[in-house]
């Protein structure tokens, strides 16, 4: 796993000063990492909710307030064609989450459109409940985010 930050970390959002624990990131298959913060505070006596930041907007505080779990390479790979035990459930991976407990989880966009209203749907599944039924045909690569850099001289600004 690859990222600015480690579960555990102490990190601070830049734009609105949040500060608090990373206790899970998510990798995308388009190459971006979000950190899920969780602020050490209570407020009118309960856990103040977690917020996700993209990984350019946090910066470190303190290294490793809470050890990281030791987490196995992941057991599938985004573009993995995969089906939850459970429910029958079947898509692609598109988002692979790792959790302050040592869970991984895996986003997984289904390949047929939500009868409800026709939207794509992506539902997480623990990797225990996982079975692959076929592998990505396309190797994993880092990607870029791009931007006007690729386009056309003509089109840029």
């Amino acid at each position: 796993m690859i990222s600015m930050y480690e579960i555990g970390d102490r990190v601070k959002d830049k734009i609105t000063g949040f500060v608090g624990i990373c206790d899970a990131l998510s990798v995308f298959g388009n190459g971006i990492t979000q950190y899920r913060v969780q602020a050490e505070c209570v407020a009118d006596g309960k856990p103040l909710d977690p917020v996700w930041f993209e990984e350019p907007q946090l910066e470190l505080i303190d290294e490793q307030v809470i050890p990281s779990p030791d987490f196995d390479p992941p057991k599938f790979n985004f573009g993995d064609r995969v089906k939850d035990s459970v429910t029958g459930y079947e898509g692609v991976v598109h988002t692979i989450a790792y959790w302050l407990h040592g869970c991984i989880r895996y986003g997984v966009i289904g390949t047929v459109l939500s009868s409800h209203d026709g939207g794509v749907q992506m539902e997480t599944f623990d990797d225990t409940y996982l079975e692959l039924v076929a592998p990505t045909d396309e190797p994993p690569v880092a990607k870029k985010t791009g931007g006007p850099q690729r386009m056309a001289s003509s089109i840029r600004r």
